[in-house]
């Protein structure tokens, strides 16, 4: 039925799905789904935990030395869908972005307009109904000013190997170690994001016992991203990126 009840599979709540805000205009039966008080809440405590940490300030340690999250190559720079551009804009830390005027972070949750080329925060942006992940520039992003007072933003669609890709990169960024374990580390961040992801409704459907063997492909199919822990002498399912 068109306006048949759907439960939040977070909170448990029923929804009509006209009466929900907004209305659920196409949903599979079975799926996954979380209602709209459960996203934002969960926005919330994430920009929270994100100012609290400041997290594009870590500095991770490898080999005595300080690394900046800067270092790290984000999808955006190797994915097909996402213009060159989006990796050089904005990159000057002196240079006022968004609509609060405070310097930008390139690498940090933020999204670059495409029309007016500036950055803009996850917490000034209106439009966004999920966090922001670091590195994932994989949008396209019109601001309030470039388009006539209401923000555009439209998901690109993600492939297998973006999804490995945006995963590590976010293990990395955020975490000690360089390296990462397929099964209990790896499988269990991409399930567990899988619904906040917005990924494309062909890679959304995959059952769950395939989606481990998609991942595993793409990350044996682009060596010049990942690095397998076989070229160190450590398990074959221990993953990094370059």
């Amino acid at each position: 039925a068109t306006n048949a009840i759907i439960a939040c599979d977070m909170c448990g709540r029923g929804y009509h799905a006209k009466c929900h805000s907004p209305p659920v205009d196409a949903w599979i039966n079975g799926a996954s789904w979380h209602c709209k008080r459960c996203v934002d809440q969960r926005y919330r405590v994430a920009a929270a935990e994100n100012r609290a940490s400041k997290r594009s300030d870590l500095f991770r340690f490898k080999g005595g030395q300080q690394r900046r999250q800067q270092e790290l190559t984000p999808p955006c720079d190797t994915a097909s869908t996402t213009s060159s551009t989006a990796s050089e804009a904005g990159k000057d830390q002196n240079e006022t972005h968004c609509y609060c005027g405070e310097k930008s972070d390139w690498l940090a949750q933020m999204l670059l307009c495409c029309r007016c080329n500036r950055w803009f925060h996850q917490r000034c942006v209106s439009s966004l109904q999920y966090p922001l992940y670091a590195g994932d520039k994989l949008y396209i992003f019109a601001c309030a000013r470039c388009n006539g007072g209401e923000e555009y933003l439209r998901r690109l669609e993600l492939c297998w190997l973006d999804l490995a890709h945006l995963a590590l990169y976010n293990l990395t960024a955020y975490n000690a170690p360089n390296y990462f374990d397929l099964d209990t580390v790896i499988m269990p961040y991409i399930m567990d994001n899988w619904h906040a992801l917005q990924l494309p409704e062909k890679m959304w459907r995959t059952p769950v016992n395939e989606r481990r063997e998609k991942i595993l492909t793409a990350l044996t199919s682009s060596r010049k991203r990942f690095k397998c822990g076989r070229e160190m002498k450590k398990r074959a399912t221990i993953w990094g990126l370059r």
